[in-house]
């Protein structure tokens, strides 16, 4: 793989390549450019899947098949890619050329994750550097998932999170693992293998988080920073701890009570443009359909202290 330019949003061998400005193309069609500029490896059609099937199907496999080698060789093509990008900030773009320079590294790292995720990427997405995943096509993520920097995902299995979802920096989602037995580990070569790990809409995972294989995280929960997350956890729910337990139910009531009172401050003050009021009158459609699909967690399925 060609080594990649620090210093340039987009680099001449891109330009070349398009023949016109990246920012022009779609981020599908953006991604494709990259591949090719920077050769990133291609998985062969022919290869044998048998190892990746048992792999997402959460049976033994052996890590070391080769589809699967080609399967982390390119994902970690494109995560280097993704992460030797200079950092941008909004902020202080003074000029023109400045915010031009702001919006195309924002373009090529949204095409780079549409690379690494074959194109499963909600609207709106954000996963700052650096990050690191062993394959980046097993993971899902909704609209408007919000991944802090340092973030680690072992996707061997299946990783899916919900929309409007936040996940704080250093957070960690672990769908690999090995045999307990140690005699299964390694009697001729490295077997392993995965469980999923699926996480709902509206949460909040807090800095350092660790999610276990096999958890699934109900929407509108808050794991509070450092926590380790061992088995599933009831929606609407915050947990903490190590192992991460249930400290608090929300109840719809204080929630949506809390949800008023800030929409009356914002209210309060001038809405200075329409956009504003555009989204203001989203948000609170939106909160309305996510009180309509409140639904609290059933007693028995608490992991209560």
């Amino acid at each position: 793989m060609a080594a990649p330019d620090l210093h340039a949003a987009v680099t001449n061998a891109e330009r070349e390549t398009t023949g016109t400005d990246a920012l022009s193309l779609s981020v599908q069609d953006y991604a494709t450019i990259l591949e090719q500029v920077y050769k990133i490896t291609l998985l062969p059609p022919d290869l044998d899947t048998t190892a990746e099937d048992n792999m997402l199907a959460c049976r033994i496999y052996d890590c070391m098949d080769p589809l699967l080698v080609l399967g982390r060789q390119r994902s970690n093509e494109i995560t280097t890619l993704f992460n030797a990008l200079p950092s941008s900030d909004p902020s202080t773009g003074s000029t023109s050329e400045e915010h031009q320079q702001h919006e195309a590294l924002k373009h090529k790292r949204q095409a780079l994750l549409n690379l690494l995720t074959r194109g499963k990427l909600g609207h709106g997405c954000r996963i700052d550097p650096p990050f690191q995943v062993d394959y980046g096509h097993n993971m899902t993520l909704g609209d408007k998932v919000i991944w802090g920097p340092n973030g680690v995902a072992l996707d061997c299995a299946p990783i899916s999170i919900g929309d409007r979802t936040i996940l704080g920096q250093g957070v960690r989602l672990f769908g690999a693992t090995h045999p307990l037995n140690p005699l299964l580990r390694y009697p001729v070569r490295q077997f392993d293998f995965s469980m999923e790990i699926h996480i709902g809409k509206d949460c909040w995972l807090g800095g350092g988080v660790i999610v276990c294989p096999g958890v699934r995280i109900g929407d509108g929960v808050t794991v509070l920073p450092g926590s380790v997350v061992t088995k599933n956890v009831p929606s609407f729910t915050v947990v903490a701890g190590c192992p991460a337990r249930v400290v608090k139910v929300l109840e719809r009531e204080g929630c949506e009570d809390e949800w008023r009172a800030l929409v009356a401050f914002l209210k309060s003050g001038k809405v200075e443009s329409k956009e504003e009021e555009e989204e203001e009158g989203l948000a609170s459609r939106r909160i309305e359909e996510f009180f309509d699909q409140w639904r609290p967690p059933a007693v028995e399925t608490m992991a209560l202290p």
